[in-house]
């Protein structure tokens, strides 16, 4: 084979294998983002029995205010104003109560919406369906003045 033909199936080969990965990025099913009057609508009718709320704040944000009915998952952990995130707090929920949950609707969310993305595609990773993360977090809900619980 010459070294024009050569040239040319390599740099095909290489076309080729770059296709296929963007292919199989687009092709990975991702979270979808949520406004909070959207997550307000959802969590405070009474037509969603399968809706999920969990809150990645750590757990004395938790107790002192948060969404009604959300249960708490607190991959955020404050050490020296530093916030640490643990994902492994996550990844026990999916394998302990999570599982029950693939086909629900699940919004996540943090304090500002920073770690909720995240959260929520190891959410849609682990084989979850239907899950948001809540655009500008707890703060965000809390702003709008829709309600909370102790």
């Amino acid at each position: 084979m010459n070294k024009k033909r050569m040239a040319f199936a390599l740099a095909s080969l290489a076309v080729a294998m770059l296709v296929a990965s963007i292919g199989t990025v687009l092709a990975r099913p991702f979270y979808m983002d949520m406004s909070v009057e959207k997550a307000s609508r959802m969590v405070l009718s009474d037509g969603h029995h399968d809706l999920v709320v969990i809150d990645l704040r750590p757990s004395f944000m938790f107790a002192s205010g948060h969404i009604p009915g959300a249960i708490n998952v607190p991959v955020v952990e404050l050490t020296g104003g530093i916030p640490l995130l643990h994902w492994d707090v996550l990844d026990a929920w999916i394998e302990s109560e999570g599982q029950s949950h693939l086909n629900d609707k699940i919004i996540i969310h943090c304090l500002v919406g920073l770690a909720s993305p995240t959260g929520a595609q190891n959410l849609i990773d682990a084989g979850f369906k239907k899950v948001y993360s809540m655009d500008g977090g707890f703060i965000a809900w809390d702003a709008a003045g829709y309600p909370t619980e102790p």
